[in-house]
């Protein structure tokens, strides 16, 4: 199952963020989960387009990380 027409459908209806936008925080909020799951459930087919342009870091994640070393 692919959430790109549900996201499609919500993104219509705002004109904030816009489909990219949409899909941007979908991924980036599951970055934590296993990639492969991600690529399937949001409908990418290649993990560097996936981790380079739709995931971004953010504060709560980068502190995570910090506090792990």
């Amino acid at each position: 199952m692919c959430v790109s027409r549900l996201l499609n459908e919500k993104a219509a209806t705002s004109e904030r963020w816009g489909w990219h936008g949409f899909r941007r925080a979908w991924a980036t909020r599951r970055k934590v989960l296993r990639v492969q799951d991600v690529m399937r459930a949001g409908g990418w087919r290649d993990e560097k387009a996936l981790q380079t342009a739709h995931q971004s870091a953010d504060p709560e994640t980068v502190r995570r990380v910090l506090d792990m070393a």
